[in-house]
C-alpha cells in the first residue's frame, strides 16, 4: 500500500467511525444516513473541477466504489461470527 493509499484509508476509517457512532447512538436511522451520505456525494460531485472531471467520470468513480464497499462489507459480515 502506498503512502497515499494509507492516508485515504485512514480518512475513510475516521468517517466510518463517526458514522458507526451515529448509528449506535440511534441519532439517525440507516435510511436517513443513506440519504445524508447520498446528498453529500452529490455535493462532492458538484464541487469537482469540471475542466478535469466530467459528471460521467465522477459517477463512474461513485459506482465503482459503491460496489467495492458492498463487497468489502459483505465479506466482513460473512467472516464474522456474529454477536451473542
Amino acid at each position: 500500500m502506498t503512502e497515499r493509499e494509507a492516508r485515504l484509508m485512514a480518512v475513510r476509517e475516521k468517517l466510518m467511525t463517526s458514522i458507526k457512532a451515529e448509528i449506535d447512538a440511534e441519532s439517525v436511522t440507516s435510511a436517513e444516513l443513506l440519504a445524508l451520505l447520498s446528498h453529500t456525494v452529490g455535493a462532492c460531485i458538484a464541487m469537482q473541477d469540471q475542466r478535469r472531471m466530467t459528471r460521467d467520470m465522477a459517477l463512474d468513480i461513485v459506482f465503482k466504489n459503491i460496489e467495492a464497499g458492498n463487497q468489502e462489507t459483505i465479506s466482513g459480515l460473512m467472516a464474522s461470527k456474529g454477536r451473542a
